[in-house]
């Protein structure tokens, strides 16, 4: 009888050993996973993070290449002007062109600091109610010298769309860079088309940028959006922007969650902008989604 009592326990120990190392076992398991999971995560943001230092030094290196182009040329303006050689003995005519170059300089900085801004991570929007009708038709104002200069027709088709909860001055300068692109690659006494109206089926507002243009190749269009890149089909050469217009319109509308695409049509260049209009958004949102205020 106490062989059999005694067996009997023996028999429930060995069990609740059992037991205890397979719980062990599932958690070490757990462990494992838990583990794996955070190394893969951890390799990600290494990735990631190498690839963000990649790109930054491009972009550095890129930068310093642009900035280099003006500075020598005002080098060699300045000293032809003090050793009194050649054309540079009439330094009325080279101050102004070294000064002018200055400008240049100072604009490429000023974009590049815009566009540093606009990918630093501390970076707050300003929200408010945007009325896109009357900020596209400042933008076309403001563009009126570019289009008389090169005798382009804007036409406008604005239709009476909600306003939108965004960052306005953003917003009108990733508009503006659009439509002066739009004007200055377009042939003389061409016209540009601007048309705006509201999906009510898809919930979005939609704002499309056409231009009569010599279409753009598919190798280009790749690179558009990329920093200091230039499509080379202006015959002004003084006319050429600094590359970074459409890289700013990129990150702008990335941080809306604006959908966005160039593309060529039958003998043109549309750029085609979807913004959209969230349900379920903050009151905040909803009370200024109304028509006809900013």
């Amino acid at each position: 009888m106490e062989d059999l009592h005694l067996n009997k326990s023996m028999l429930i120990n060995n069990s609740d050993t059992c037991n205890e190392k397979i719980e062990n076992h599932n958690e070490l398991k757990v462990t494992v996973s838990l583990l794996t999971q955070e190394n893969l995560q951890l390799k990600r943001q290494l990735e990631d993070r190498e690839k963000m230092e990649f790109e930054r030094q491009k972009f550095i290196s890129t930068f310093i290449h642009e900035l280099n182009a003006p500075i020598t040329a005002i080098r060699g303006q300045i000293e032809g002007m003090i050793d009194e050689v050649g054309v540079y003995r009439n330094r009325e005519k080279y101050l102004r062109k070294s000064n002018d170059l200055i400008k240049e300089i100072e604009l490429l900085v000023a974009e590049i600091l815009q566009a540093s801004n606009l990918g630093h991570y501390r970076f707050i929007p300003k929200l408010e109610a945007v009325n896109l009708q009357r900020l596209i038709s400042e933008v076309v104002q403001q563009l009126k010298f570019f289009a008389v200069e090169n005798r382009i027709k804007i036409i406008l088709r604005l239709e009476k769309v909600p306003n939108i909860l965004i960052d306005y001055n953003l917003l009108k300068k990733a508009i503006k860079n659009i439509i002066h692109n739009a004007i200055m690659y377009s042939p003389t006494s061409e016209n540009v088309y601007i048309s705006l109206k509201f999906d009510r089926v898809n919930t979005l507002i939609q704002l499309k940028v056409l231009n009569i243009s010599v279409p753009i190749t598919e190798k280009q269009l790749i690179h558009v959006f990329k920093p200091f890149y230039r499509i080379n089909k202006l015959k002004d050469k003084n006319k050429r922007g600094n590359g970074l217009g459409l890289y700013i319109v990129k990150q702008i509308f990335d941080m809306f969650s604006v959908k966005y695409s160039l593309k060529n049509t039958e003998k043109s260049v549309c750029f085609d902008i979807e913004i959209p209009i969230i349900e379920g958004t903050p009151n905040l949102y909803q009370e200024k989604l109304t028509y006809g205020q900013k």
